[in-house]
């Protein structure tokens, strides 16, 4: 586990550091798509096939998850009912009413691309 900034460099950095290890995952789940997308160049650069060798997911499904070779797996958020439901709690705080919870949990979906696969055999 690596804790990192969103981005595909930091991502491309955390990914090599692991694939480095003497046991080298066979799984890496990033933080976001775009740090997916720098540790699918680290694989790359280290002659790793995806997913044959290494699967790799990131989370958010932003374009340029299916942008990439190949496409990135990821976890697409309900970016539109979060929305609503800022605004909802925003609207709520503002006009001072009481809020029972702030914690709400929404359903995310797997988007299955051709970044993950079986486990490669040791």
């Amino acid at each position: 586990m690596r804790s990192i900034e969103p981005t595909a460099d930091w991502g491309y950095d955390a990914a090599g550091e692991l694939l480095e290890l003497a046991e080298r995952p066979t799984a890496l789940v990033a933080f976001n798509d775009k740090a997916a997308v720098g540790a699918l160049r680290a694989a790359y650069e280290r002659g790793l096939r995806v997913p044959e060798d290494l699967s790799i997911t990131g989370f958010d499904d932003i374009d340029l998850s299916r942008s990439t070779v190949p496409r990135l797996t990821t976890v697409r958020q309900p970016l539109e009912e979060m929305g609503r439901m800022a605004v909802s709690l925003l609207m709520r705080l503002l006009d001072r009413h009481t809020v029972d919870t702030l914690h709400v949990e929404l359903a995310t979906h797997l988007v299955l691309r051709g970044s993950t696969g079986p486990a490669p055999r040791r």
